[in-house]
C-alpha cells in the first residue's frame, strides 16, 4: 500500500470519527438537557432552568 493511500484512509477514519463523536457527543447533551427539565414544568423555561445541569 503506499503512502498516499494509507494518508487518504487516514483521513477518512479521522473525518468519521469525528462526525460519529460530534453526533454522540450532541445525543448525550440534548438528552442530560431535557431529561431532568419535566423537573421544573413542561415548557422552555424548564429546559432553560436545566441548562446548568447539562454542563459536565
Amino acid at each position: 500500500m503506499s503512502s498516499t493511500s494509507k494518508n487518504k484512509w487516514a483521513k477518512v477514519f479521522r473525518f468519521t470519527a469525528r462526525v460519529l463523536g460530534l453526533t454522540y457527543g450532541i445525543l448525550v447533551f440534548t438528552f442530560a438537557l431535557f431529561s431532568g427539565s419535566e423537573a421544573y414544568g413542561n415548557d422552555f423555561m424548564a429546559v432553560v432552568k436545566n441548562s446548568s445541569n447539562t454542563l459536565p
